[in-house]
């Protein structure tokens, strides 16, 4: 049997990396529209969209580069899902940022 604790600030938390989502409107195909919805996304925020939604608090632990108006954006979508967040303002790390550089020394 699961025991759930009861003195716990958060129903549950997590770790994610956020990213972000352009789709076009109505389902349409890219090539075709001229019209984009920007998202706030991950699997394990998708989760705990669900949790928050009936009204325990949830955590999400990730990082965010410093300054930068995509991760306002991310915080601010987070706040609207009644996600609680934490985590560093790292430096972006170059154009594509510290998650698509590699190093291909021996």
């Amino acid at each position: 049997m699961i025991k759930v604790r009861k003195n716990c600030k958060y129903a549950v938390a997590c770790v994610s990396s956020m990213g972000l989502r352009i789709t076009p409107e109505n389902r349409m195909a890219v090539h075709n529209s001229n019209r984009f919805l920007l998202q706030a996304t991950s699997a394990e925020t998708n989760v705990l969209n669900v949790t928050s939604s009936l009204g325990p608090e949830c955590l999400v632990m990730t990082r965010f580069v410093a300054g930068s108006p995509m991760a306002a954006f991310i915080k601010a979508q987070l706040r609207a899902r009644n996600i609680a967040f934490t985590g560093p303002d790292v430096p972006q790390g170059g154009p594509w940022g510290y998650r698509h550089q590699f190093n291909f020394a021996d």
